[in-house]
């Protein structure tokens, strides 16, 4: 009996800290989402905006 309720409680200690890593996954892919925007508009990297447009557009298709 106390062994399953130490791996409940090790299973819910588990799916904490995976929500709190993923968390932060997305919160630093928004942020570089973001800077590669702003990169974009500064027009750091030589690309026309018909071909990235056509990149984006493209992007999940197979």
């Amino acid at each position: 009996m106390l062994r399953d309720k130490n791996d409940t409680r090790y299973m819910i200690r588990c799916m904490e800290l995976f929500s709190t890593v993923k968390g932060k996954l997305c919160k630093n892919l928004k942020v570089v989402q973001d800077l590669l925007q702003v990169m974009a508009d500064e027009e750091v990297f030589p690309v026309s905006s018909s071909t990235a447009d056509t990149n984006l557009s493209n992007y999940g298709q197979d």
